[in-house]
């Protein structure tokens, strides 16, 4: 089984070597890098919400991974082990207990 980690580390060299916006460690410092970067993975999830109004399951799919994609690329440029971070969340949300219903949209 692949982990997360080796699939961010993946993710992070196909972006370097299609020149592609990557990022390390010392980019937490810098006022637009990081933002830039969360509006990109916005703009993924938002590719996936048209998806959904569209009742297309493809491209909700499609920009679902590509958000993951860079989520793992970004957390790898950043020096975070996502096996690490996603396990501790999980583990942190299993503990919360049931939260309540929210309205679909």
């Amino acid at each position: 089984m692949v982990t997360l980690k080796e699939l961010a580390a993946k993710a992070f060299e196909i972006n370097r070597l299609h020149n592609r916006q990557t990022v390390n460690p010392e980019d937490w410092e810098q006022p637009f890098v990081l933002p830039a970067m969360a509006a990109y993975v916005h703009s993924e999830i938002s590719e996936a919400f048209d998806g959904f109004v569209d009742d297309n399951r493809t491209a909700f799919i499609g920009g679902l991974t590509d958000a993951i994609i860079c989520c793992l690329s970004l957390l790898h440029g950043m020096g975070v082990d996502p096996d690490v971070t996603v396990n501790a969340k999980l583990e942190l949300l299993c503990n919360q207990g049931p939260q309540p219903r929210r309205k679909r949209l």
